[in-house]
C-alpha cells in the first residue's frame, strides 16, 4: 500500500499457487534495499491434514517466486545494503543467506552479547544494528538487574559499541536514511514509546505519547520526515499502522483493515 494507506494491493495470491497451497500464512515480509524484491515468511496447508511448515522465499513486486533455493527455515530477515544477501534468525543463531546462490553462513552474537536481535543493516555494509539484553550483577545487593541496549556489530559479529541507560530497555532500532540518527522504541517504567535520538544517545526525542502503547518502528521515509511504525491502543485488541512525524510533530493512523492485526513490516525506497 502507500504511505498515506491508499492503493491496497493483495501480493500472495499467485504466491500461494506456485506452493499449491490451500491455505497460506504470511509474515516477516521485507523489501530489498533496491525495490526489486521481497524476503517473506510462508506457511500453510498442501492438503486437509498436510501443513507444510514455514520457510522463508524471495519474490518480487508481484509476489512471484524468484529464487530457486529450498525454503529457509527463519525469521526475522534483514537485507544487506547492496540487496544480494540478509540476515536472520534460526534456532536462536544467527545466519546470513545468500538467496541467489543458496549459501548460508552462521553469524557470531558477539562475546559480550547474552541474546540479540539484528534490526538493520548500515548503508557502508560494514555495521549491523540491533538490540542486546545485557545483564549487570549488583555486588551490593546481590542482584541481577537485566536492560536492553541498542547495538552495533561488525558483519564478522565483533560488537563496536553500545547506546542505552541501565534499567530501561532500549528495543528496535533501526538507522535513519541518512544515518545521522535512530528511531528506537524504549521502555522504561511503562510500555515502549517511540523516540528519535542520535546514534550517539543523545538528543533523545519521544514521538508517541499516551494514545498508542507498545509503539515499534519499522522505517523511515527517503527524506527522513516521517517514521512508520505500528503499535496498540488501551482497550483494543488490534494492531495499527502508524506514520509518525520524526520532528515529533504527531501520528498519524493509516491502519488499512480497522479491527485486524495489521503489522507493517517494511518501507520500499521507492515509496
Amino acid at each position: 500500500m502507500q504511505p498515506d494507506g491508499s492503493d491496497i494491493r493483495q501480493l500472495t495470491n499467485e504466491f500461494r499457487q506456485f506452493l499449491d497451497m490451500s491455505e497460506l500464512a504470511v509474515s516477516d515480509a521485507v523489501w530489498s534495499p533496491d525495490g526489486k524484491s521481497i524476503v517473506l515468511r510462508a506457511a500453510g496447508r498442501t492438503g486437509p491434514s498436510v501443513y507444510q511448515r514455514a520457510a522463508m522465499y524471495i519474490v518480487d513486486e508481484r509476489g512471484r517466486r524468484t529464487d530457486n533455493c529450498p525454503g529457509i527455515r527463519g525469521i526475522d530477515p534483514v537485507w544487506s545494503p547492496n540487496s544480494k544477501e540478509f540476515i536472520y534468525i534460526e534456532r536462536g543463531e544467527r545466519y546470513f543467506a545468500d538467496p541467489v546462490n543458496c549459501q548460508v553462513e552462521l553469524f557470531s552474537n558477539g562475546p559480550d552479547v547474552k541474546t540479540s536481535e539484528i534490526t538493520d543493516w548500515g548503508n557502508d555494509g560494514q555495521t549491523l544494528l540491533g538490540h542486546a539484553d545485557i545483564s549487570i550483577y549488583d555486588y551490593g545487593s546481590n542482584i541481577s538487574y537485566w536492560h536492553v541496549r541498542a547495538y552495533f556489530w561488525t558483519p564478522d559479529g565483533d560488537s563496536l559499541f553500545s547506546v542505552g541507560v541501565n534499567g530501561e530497555r532500549y528495543l528496535s532500532p533501526i538507522w535513519s536514511t541518512s544515518e545521522e540518527d535512530l528511531a528506537v522504541a524504549i521502555r522504561r517504567d511503562q510500555d515502549p514509546m517511540l523516540y528519535r535520538m542520535s546514534t550517539d544517545g543523545t538528543d533523545l526525542l519521544q514521538l508517541t505519547g499516551d494514545e498508542y502503547y507498545n509503539v515499534i518502528p519499522v522505517a523511515w521515509s527517503v527524506d527522513d520526515t516521517q517514521i512508520l511504525a505500528h503499535g496498540r491502543k488501551s482497550g483494543s485488541l488490534s494492531t495499527y499502522v502508524l506514520m509518525v512525524d520524526a520532528n515529533g510533530g504527531g501520528v498519524t493512523d493509516i491502519t488499512p483493515f480497522p479491527g485486524d492485526r495489521s503489522i507493517p513490516t517494511s518501507w520500499s525506497a521507492g515509496m
